[in-house]
């Protein structure tokens, strides 16, 4: 979970709300990929 904010930062720009964007994508990305794989399980 830390990785995805120190990345967030790295991209920090002018656009405060730009990385958060970005961090959430991530976030939700990998989210849905543990779902997909736990389903996928059973």
């Amino acid at each position: 979970m830390m990785n995805w904010l120190a990345y967030a930062r790295i991209l920090k720009s002018d656009d405060d709300l730009e990385p958060v964007v970005i961090g959430r994508v991530i976030v939700s990305e990998a989210l849905r990929g543990e779902k997909v794989g736990a389903a996928a399980d059973e």
